[in-house]
């Protein structure tokens, strides 16, 4: 790691550090049974098309469940094109409400913060730390993500997933561990 690298991941330790310690919202471990309102993050430029009806089916499902969905739909490509657009209650984000060290805005926290979420599932597979810092910055109640070393502040839980699982193992999964938390 060059001393340039170094550099810039201490600044986006710091930055980031400041942010949360200012806006770190009181979590509560919140059962999917128990969620009124959910929130699914998926990072567009690394999200298969082939595996949006899978999504679409999960969501449905909770739709029809009394659950709100909210999907926020990340793109850090140059092309602005939303995959989830026409549901009804979707965020789109690009790379603009990022800074230099990927760390979202107040505009883009906001935005996601207004819902007040009671789960919000982060399916980002990547290494890129987009989806993990609009995730430690929400104000939801529980947030799941993929199992990755050294994320345990991003997230209250995180799942542990096999490269070759399918969306819908991973979501199924996913809801397992989430309705275990019932109170």
């Amino acid at each position: 790691m060059t001393f340039f690298q170094r550099l810039k991941d201490a600044l986006t330790q710091y930055f980031y550090a400041k942010r949360i310690g200012k806006a770190r919202p009181r979590h509560e471990f919140v059962s999917l049974q128990q969620a009124k309102k959910v929130g699914i993050l998926i990072h567009i430029h690394f999200f298969n098309l082939r595996y949006a009806k899978q999504i679409t089916d999960f969501i449905t499902r909770l739709e029809k469940e009394g659950k709100q969905v909210i999907i926020i739909e990340l793109n850090t490509r140059n092309t602005a094109d939303s995959v989830f657009g026409d549901q009804k209650l979707c965020v789109f984000l690009t790379k603009k409400y990022f800074n230099w060290l990927k760390i979202p805005d107040h505009y883009a926290t906001s935005r996601i913060n207004k819902h007040h979420l009671d789960v919000l599932i982060d399916l980002d597979t990547s290494e890129k730390p987009y989806a993990r810092f609009l995730s430690g910055l929400s104000n939801a109640k529980t947030r799941v993500g993929i199992y990755r070393e050294g994320l345990d502040e991003y997230y209250d839980l995180m799942v542990s997933m096999d490269p070759n699982l399918l969306p819908q193992e991973l979501l199924h999964n996913i809801e397992h561990f989430l309705n275990l938390l019932k109170k």
